[in-house]
């Protein structure tokens, strides 16, 4: 079954050329990351966010980086753990 348009819409899209791919090296886990506009999404905490991506979670960061594309990998997952 095919989820209504109208949540289709509502999804963050990725920004292509922006998308990173980062290998935590503690876990193995590789995190796809791209900055998703939020703008439009009902309860959304900001107009952006980060979307990190593995394959068995997801998860967001609302305060982003305006340097983030620029960031380590190391950097990249200290933010996602939010430290």
């Amino acid at each position: 079954m095919m989820p209504p348009q109208h949540a289709l819409e509502e999804r963050p899209q990725p920004q292509q050329a922006g998308r990173r791919m980062v290998t935590d090296r503690d876990t193995g886990r590789t995190w796809q990351i791209w900055e998703a506009d939020t703008a439009r999404l009902p309860g959304a905490r900001g107009a952006r966010c980060l979307i990190f991506d593995a394959q068995d979670v997801i998860r967001r960061v609302w305060l982003v980086p305006d340097d983030w594309r620029a960031m380590t990998d190391e950097g990249l997952l200290r933010l996602m753990r939010g430290r």
